[in-house]
């Protein structure tokens, strides 16, 4: 069931959890982090499940209003639809563009479910794409000032440095220091 339903009472969204191998019970390492520039984007750790998301780039989040305030589409396929009745396939391709992905670090971050297939089957992360974090004021690798000072104005003051740039730690469970983060996103940390 979900709180928004349809004219004939039908859930519009629903939800289904389960545990699955390598989810860490419950009680295994968890990290989450979300990309301090754009496009938006997230990465999730919960036991051996890795699991991230990337916004639309360069595009609106929501659709142009007429000048009396109505949307411009009600929807996303009326965005995409209308780009195209227009001949403008870039901006209906980037309405497109959203992309999340699934894999085990175990597999050394390898992707093996992705919005984008093309993406199956490489890493989302390698162990010289994880420069330095800051857990606590305590720092662990390498963070410039600038990468520092970068996600401070985004309000993190915990953060992974990724592929040179800054990612704000949101949630960890299981993973006290720094140091800690590190190990785990290089893949050097036993798994819960």
């Amino acid at each position: 069931w979900s709180f928004a339903a349809d004219e004939h009472g039908q859930s519009y969204y629903m939800e289904r959890w389960a545990r699955i191998a390598g989810d860490g019970e419950g009680i295994g390492s968890t990290l989450a982090l979300r990309f301090c520039g754009l496009p938006d984007a997230f990465l999730l750790v919960v036991g051996d499940h890795f699991a991230y998301a990337t916004a639309r780039p360069e595009c609106p989040l929501v659709a142009e209003a007429h000048p009396d305030g109505t949307a411009s589409a009600p929807s996303l396929v009326d965005l995409v639809d209308a780009a195209i009745a227009r001949g403008d396939r870039d901006t209906a391709e980037k309405w497109l563009g959203l992309e999340g992905g699934h894999g085990l670090v175990s597999k050394d971050w390898e992707i093996d479910a992705s919005t984008h297939p093309w993406r199956e089957g490489r890493q989302r992360l390698t162990p010289n794409s994880i420069q330095g974090a800051i857990v606590d004021s305590q720092i662990a690798g390498d963070v410039t000032n600038d990468q520092h000072a970068m996600a401070l104005a985004r309000g993190a003051e915990d953060m992974v440095v990724i592929d040179g740039q800054p990612w704000e730690i949101m949630e960890r469970h299981g993973l006290a220091t720094s140091s800690d983060i590190l190990d785990l996103l290089r893949g050097q940390r036993q798994l819960c």
